[in-house]
Order: C-alpha cells, then structure tokens, then sequence
C-alpha cells in the first residue's frame, strides 16, 4: 500500500514540475541551514570560553558589580570601600580576591572625516592593569599596540577604530562634560561589555 502511495505521489509531482521544484528546494535549504547553525554552534561554544576564561588570556568578567551614578569616587574612597566589603564579606569558603575600582563615562568623541568634524557618541572606561574585566587584545591582525600606561595615551575599540579607520599612532580629541581632550591612540583590542561578533557584509 505504501509503495503504491509513493508511485502516485512521484507521479502527481513529476505532472507539476513547480511544485516538484520547490519541495526539493525547501529540502537543501533546510539541511544547509542546519549544517550552518550547526558550523557556528560549535565554533562559538569555545570563542566566548576563552574570551571570558578567568586567566592571563582572557578578560576575567567581574562576579559583582557596584555601580554609583550618582558620584564620581576617588581612590581613596574606592579603596575604602574595597575594604569594608572585604572585611564584611559573608562566606569565608569563597573568599573575595580581587576587587578594583573603574570609571565609566558617557561622553563624545570629535571625528574629523571628509573635512567636517562630527560628534560621535562614546563611552569611556578607565581600565588599568588590574586583573579584572581587561581589555581583550588577541594576537590577531584586528587587535595590536599596548594598554595606555601615560596620561595622554588611549585605547580604542577595533569596532570604532575600523569603522572610523583609526590606527596606533593616531590622535583622537574625546570629551565628557566640559572641554575637550587629545589623546593618542596606543592599542586596538575589545571591551569585554562590547563583544559582539558578525560577518561582515
């Protein structure tokens, strides 16, 4: 019975060819949709494992967050605070080890392209070279230079910096607040709360 079912419906399909056509055609586009997702799936299981991995190599995500909007601390007082949340920590068996201060502002950023300036919107983060949340450099031809170790020295993201075909050694004016300030560009890497990854086209 069934053989003969599937006569009638070769049958009925190879009579309409259109539809014949389209079946197969619905078929390789679901079978190669599944090897693509599937490609990807175990390419990108491991990428964001060693990006985030709590070593040397990798960024090292903070567990917690204290976020003050409201003020700006100074050092003294990130560090106060760093200790009282040491000395208060609840569970003696996870142990606090590391906890570091960070600035993040909104600001702006004068790009000069094509003879007019135009002002891009920017957040700015001060990251030394602490242990924790770093900036993400790979050896890879995105990614080159060093963290900014001198005042007037600045790190920029390879999102911004290839879209706005910013290299080391460039000068960048940022601003946040009042004025303006000048800056040169050191390193191009990733920000690990800026991770985000696509073909591009």
């Amino acid at each position: 019975m069934s053989t003969l079912l599937t006569k009638r419906l070769a049958r009925s399909l190879w009579r309409t060819k259109l539809r014949l056509y389209s079946v197969v055609l619905m078929i390789a586009v679901g079978v190669f949709a599944g090897i693509s997702f599937g490609t990807y799936a175990n390419s990108t299981q491991t990428l964001y494992d060693n990006i985030y991995a709590d070593d040397e190599d990798g960024v090292n995500l903070p567990d917690i967050w204290v976020e003050n909007s409201a003020a700006t601390w100074d050092g003294a007082t990130a560090a106060s605070l760093c200790q009282t949340i040491s000395e208060q920590w609840p569970d003696a068996s996870m142990p606090l080890e590391t906890c570091e201060p960070r600035m993040v502002i909104d600001g702006l950023m004068f790009h000069i392209n094509e003879g007019e300036e135009k002002l891009i919107p920017a957040v700015w983060h001060g990251i030394d070279e602490g242990r924790v949340d770093r900036v993400w450099m790979p050896e890879n031809d995105c990614c080159s230079g060093r963290l900014a170790s001198a005042d007037d020295e600045i790190v920029l993201d390879e999102h911004a910096a290839s879209g706005m075909e910013i290299g080391i050694g460039d000068n960048v004016s940022i601003g946040a607040g009042h004025g303006s300030m000048d800056f040169t560009v050191v390193g191009i890497g990733y920000h690990s709360q800026h991770l985000f990854f696509s073909q591009h086209g």
